[in-house]
């Protein structure tokens, strides 16, 4: 983290509620969750009620959304019934369209502009201080495990905030992706980044499309998952994504996240994992049986679906924070034991990726595509055999 000294009014703010500099999740644990008597605790999902498999009942709004659309049928429930007056959420930029911005949204409109996923840095924190100021009381955040992180740090010291932001709706994780990672992506669509007008990560069915809209009204297409393929070998990922233990936004009051379910994965409609965590949580899930379609499931049933990333995420930090100091990169501050296996060996192999491709991202990029087949190929290999050592049969 660097702090900008000419801008700097040393009040100390900033290193307070950064998410980047530690997350003390026993302390926030406590604040958030010590008084919900129906709380349960696991190690990789953290604490929470119930789980569940849901989707909007709106099916236009389903299939453009990433992954069900529930957050945002949520969102248009919370405003239609006044429960908040505005909603911190994300959107791309129409005057830089490969930047994303924060925004609140006041109305169904604007809640819809925000749909779908982001594959690019976002500072939420921007629009704090609009809630702060507002004379409206109650709004709802909509946010990645470190955007809660901060905003959970940011309410224990500015209690404004802790009243006025009534629920945050928390997005899983497994790694975010730098600007560079849209320029890839546009080579991959043999576009230029000043032709484009507009680009969507997600949506068009699940797991869904990314597409780039150029300024002359050309569409280029390409399947979301082919397009990612690079990034899961760490290249263009932030190298603090790589020390974060939050998978599945565990500080949230309701997490959302994509269900990797083989039998779900057979047909392109959306379905989100939801876990809800505190009792406001719970009871706003109760609510809104009209627009969500939704049954319980098993936590085991999320665990599984995500435990390669878990392994990522919980299994090698303390391993990923040695290689983080020997660096000279800060760590997360929280203390999880590593388990060394074969897996290992490529967790750290995809953390150098991203260092180095974080350092020179203009010599990652001019790199010709077909170069990059052979690592992919080996990624493949090499997780089909993972799988098997690592996910139960």
């Amino acid at each position: 983290m660097r702090v900008d000294r000419d801008k700097c009014n040393k009040c100390g703010l900033c290193l307070k509620v950064c998410p980047g500099l530690g997350v003390d999740f026993e302390n926030l644990n406590k604040d958030i969750f010590g008084k919900d008597k129906n709380k349960r605790y696991d190690s990789n999902l953290g604490y929470f009620i119930n789980c569940y498999l849901g989707y909007s009942k709106d099916k236009k709004l389903r299939f453009q959304c990433s992954s069900g659309g529930a957050v945002t049928s949520i969102l248009i429930y919370l405003l239609k019934y006044k429960i908040i007056d505005g909603a911190l959420v994300t959107t791309m930029d129409s005057r830089e369209p490969l930047i994303a911005k924060s925004f609140i949204a006041y109305n169904e409109k604007d809640v819809i502009k925000a749909k779908g996923s982001k594959y690019t840095p976002v500072a939420l924190n921007e629009c704090l201080a609009e809630i702060i100021k507002s004379k409206n009381k109650k709004f709802a955040v909509v946010g990645l495990p470190c955007h809660i992180h901060g905003i959970r740090k940011f309410q224990q010291i500015n209690p404004i905030l802790k009243r006025k932001i009534i629920v945050c709706l928390g997005l899983m994780c497994g790694q975010g992706v730098n600007i560079s990672g849209t320029r890839f992506i546009l080579k991959q669509l043999k576009v230029k980044a000043s032709e484009v007008k507009n680009i969507q990560y997600r949506g068009e069915g699940w797991p869904g499309y990314i597409k780039a809209i150029k300024k002359n009204g050309q569409i280029k297409i390409t399947p979301y998952l082919e397009a990612f393929k690079t990034f899961t070998l760490g290249f263009f990922t932030p190298e603090r994504c790589f020390l974060c233990t939050d998978l599945t936004n565990e500080l949230a009051d309701i997490s959302f996240g994509d269900s990797w379910i083989p039998k779900l994965m057979k047909n392109n409609n959306g379905v989100n994992f939801i876990i809800t965590r505190t009792q406001v949580g719970q009871e706003l899930i109760n609510k809104v049986k009209k627009d969500i379609c939704y049954r319980p499931a098993s936590p085991n049933l999320v665990i599984e679906s995500k435990k390669i990333r878990l392994f990522f995420k919980k299994d090698s930090h303390q391993l990923l924070a040695i290689i983080a100091r020997v660096l000279g990169f800060g760590t997360s501050g929280n203390n999880i034991k590593s388990r060394i296996t074969p897996l290992s060996v490529f967790v750290i192999f995809t953390y150098l990726n991203s260092v180095l491709s974080n350092k020179y991202p203009d010599f990652f990029l001019k790199i010709p595509l077909f170069i990059w087949k052979l690592p992919l190929l080996t990624y493949r290999k090499s997780l089909n055999i993972y799988k098997k050592m690592i996910i139960k049969p």
